[in-house]
């Protein structure tokens, strides 16, 4: 995705993890946790990368080098899939974190959506873009939804961790 977005990244496409919502107590609240619990999951990987950054100054210099620049990958990688699946569209995981936070007529709106999720998130980051950008306008819908609220985030993971800005 990232690669046809034209910022010369590319990783693998993720598939939806299957839940059965009867194992579920409060369905709506509890599908809002497990969705949240994949960007959690980055966010913390990405937070102990942002730590373990204090230990390249002890190593050798050309291991050193290549930790560090694996650390910041690390960091910047998570934290792009973290912003980028929370964003409230279905099925991204922070469409269905909206969907349990809107009221139930909104909700069921947004969840009809989902079965076109994928056609809106590539006709969105994609194909507008490009269409826009033929004629003449520019729109970085990706740099402003996700890479530079990523920037932000790397940016403050480093300044919690202990590094300064």
């Amino acid at each position: 995705m990232l690669l046809l977005m034209g910022t010369g990244m590319m990783f693998g496409w993720a598939k939806p993890v299957p839940v059965n919502t009867r194992n579920l107590r409060v369905p709506r609240r509890d599908m809002m946790l497990v969705a949240a619990a994949g960007p959690a999951a980055n966010m913390t990987i990405a937070l102990v990368a942002a730590l373990l950054f204090h230990l390249v100054p002890y190593l050798p210099d050309s291991i050193g080098e290549w930790a560090g620049t694996t650390l910041w990958y690390t960091i910047w990688f998570n934290v792009i899939l973290a912003i980028f699946n929370m964003l409230p569209l279905p099925p991204l995981d922070g469409g269905k974190v909206a969907v349990g936070l809107l009221p139930y007529r909104q909700a069921m709106k947004l969840e009809s959506l989902e079965r076109f999720g994928y056609m809106t998130v590539i006709g969105l980051f994609m194909i507008l873009p490009r269409l826009l950008e033929n004629a003449g306008i520019d729109f970085p819908i990706g740099s402003w939804l996700i890479f530079y609220p990523a920037n932000i985030m790397a940016e403050l993971l480093f300044y919690i961790t202990g590094h300064g800005l």
